[in-house]
């Protein structure tokens, strides 16, 4: 049954449009305003419900998705460079010795996968031992690599020569 142009609108239906705008997703605005998907998705396709979320939201709304979606490419490629360029000498000491983890500087952080420290038995008593994974580092620089143009055919930087043009003068097949 059609709803009466000039309600205003109730508690939960002002939940659902604060969350939608938070989450631009009806299941999760469904959920945080603690109602059903399926109510949701009948409040999503309601008039009312449309024109308060567009009322809220304003013109720029497009703007400011792309702003942050920009903002989290930026993360993207600073955390694939920290990946690309981690130096493994900030997990040790300057006498060679590891770092206790919480001594071990972020840029290193991340460029591992996986550190622990474990203790096992030595011929001088307990041994502590590092283990760690490192992230996938040629990955991380062929991304960097593709996101530069490096790997494009007859583009390089700066001026200079791509992977490819270097291949083929070093008689290498790029096929």
């Amino acid at each position: 049954r059609p709803l009466p142009p000039d309600r205003p609108l109730d508690d939960r239906e002002r939940r659902f449009i604060a969350e939608y705008r938070a989450h631009a997703s009806v299941r999760q605005a469904s959920f945080a305003a603690g109602i059903s998907e399926w109510m949701g998705y009948r409040f999503s396709r309601r008039p009312d419900i449309q024109a308060a979320v567009a009322a809220q939201t304003g013109p720029l709304a497009v703007e400011t998705v792309f702003a942050e979606i920009e903002i989290r490419a930026e993360h993207v490629l600073a955390e694939t460079m920290r990946v690309a360029f981690c130096d493994l000498k900030g997990l040790y000491n300057p006498d060679g010795t590891p770092r206790p983890l919480a001594e071990i500087d972020a840029d290193t952080r991340a460029g591992l996968a996986f550190i622990d420290t474990e203790e096992h038995p030595g011929s001088r008593g307990m041994v502590e031992v590092l283990s760690l994974r490192r992230h996938d580092k040629f990955g991380a620089l062929e991304e960097l690599g593709r996101r530069m143009g490096m790997f494009d055919e007859g583009v390089g930087l700066a001026g200079g020569m791509c992977m490819v043009n270097v291949l083929e003068e070093a008689g290498e097949d790029t096929k």
